[in-house]
């Protein structure tokens, strides 16, 4: 669409335009801020920061993020991570400190619009690099975008507080629930009384996923479905229908994945994501299914451990303290197949664990239902930003 094509007032800018890009440098150990915020703090289509570190927490040159500048995680851009600061603080270096441009946009419009699908498309689209695609503000500035005008921008903005707000109530119930559970885990689990520790050696086994993006097996149709990094890092349970599918060029079928396999992150730029664990808990797959990179199953012996109690378990403060523990790194965190398999598990009788997994199975699917509730809301919202973006 051309210029001369755009409804009355709008305009076709570059992203140069209406954002400014910050980049002042701060070191850790000599700024009086108190508060960090990387990009694991930041939450997928949400402009609100609910959880932040101190800077003591890390090493390195970090940015210096003012309060309602614009935090925008530039790496992975697909997380579509992008919030507004509440305070002045560091933020990550592979985040983005942007502020509007108050001559051509409203500043609390920008954020809106940089969780718009047509911003973030874009956004994507201009990372480069295979491992982690990471954007550079020179590409992203000269992105041209269609904006509205002013007072139709302040209009959108009433609109997007409504449908917020209406996101941000369902996600302050899903909160409540989420800590409920997490509390119950925590109790059950603590008083968990095992005559001896064993390790995930002792009640199962591993198997590497998939190495480089064309090793999947293949239906009729072309399409390969797998678990990826990411359908682990953000559910404890993966269910028929949760895992990534994608179009690839026909590999070598290996790995094949099964009904109760566990899934665990070995390698992460933060200690809090490696480790983290999904287990798959679905029946009658109507293809084969199979386990990404950066991922390593495990195969537990269902005549030792109730696969539901593992679930929970695994997710639990006491298991993740002592994987944490065996992760090595120092830019990059990393957990081998061998030393996986040395981490300690209590595990108690299977009347025991069945018993557990009853009870956090219940809380667990409040949460899913609170989950679910939420992200409708939040799809709401994505859906109104962007279509009132259309001409």
């Amino acid at each position: 669409m051309t210029e001369q094509q755009l409804p009355e007032g709008w305009k076709m800018v570059k992203f140069g335009d209406i954002a400014k890009h910050i980049s002042k440098r701060v070191e850790p150990s000599e700024t009086d801020l108190e508060v960090y915020v990387g990009l694991e703090h930041l939450d997928p289509d949400s402009l609100k920061i609910k959880r932040h570190g101190v800077p003591s927490d890390v090493s390195g040159q970090k940015l210096l993020a003012k309060k309602g500048q614009i935090i925008f995680g530039k790496r992975r851009a697909y997380q579509r991570k992008v919030a507004v600061a509440d305070w002045d603080c560091i933020c990550s270096a592979h985040a983005m400190v942007l502020e509007a441009n108050s001559k051509n946009v409203i500043p609390e419009f920008l954020p809106f619009f940089m969780q718009s699908d047509v911003f973030m498309e874009k956004a994507v689209a201009v990372s480069e690099g295979s491992l982690s695609p990471t954007i550079k503000w020179k590409v992203l500035a000269e992105q041209k975008f269609v904006v509205p005008p002013l007072d139709k921008q302040m209009d959108l903005v009433k609109l997007y507080k409504v449908v917020t707000d209406a996101e941000e109530k369902s996600l302050t119930f899903y909160d409540a629930i989420h800590q409920l559970y997490r509390r119950l885990r925590e109790k059950l689990i603590s008083e968990i009384t095992a005559k001896s520790k064993l390790s995930l050696g002792d009640i199962g086994f591993t198997f590497g996923g998939l190495q480089g993006k064309n090793a999947s097996h293949f239906n009729e149709d072309g399409n390969a479905m797998y678990v990826s990094y990411m359908d682990v890092f953000s559910s404890q349970v993966i269910s028929k229908g949760d895992f990534s599918r994608v179009m690839v060029s026909p590999g070598e079928a290996q790995n094949n994945v099964k009904t109760g396999d566990v899934f665990f992150t070995v390698s992460s730029e933060t200690p809090q994501e490696v480790g983290m664990s999904s287990v798959l808990l679905t029946e009658n797959l109507d293809r084969d299914l199979y386990l990404n990179s950066f991922c390593v199953g495990f195969r537990p012996d269902t005549n030792k451990v109730d696969i539901r109690f593992l679930a929970h378990y695994l997710r639990s403060s006491f298991f993740r303290k002592e994987l944490r523990k065996l992760a090595q790194g120092i830019t990059r965190y990393n957990i081998s197949r061998k030393e996986l398999m040395k981490c300690p598990i209590n595990l108690p009788d299977i009347s025991t664990q069945n018993f557990i997994a009853q009870k956090l199975d219940n809380a667990y699917d409040a949460l899913n239902d609170a989950k679910n509730r939420s992200s409708v809301n939040g799809k709401l919202k994505i859906r109104v930003i962007s279509d009132s973006l259309k001409v």
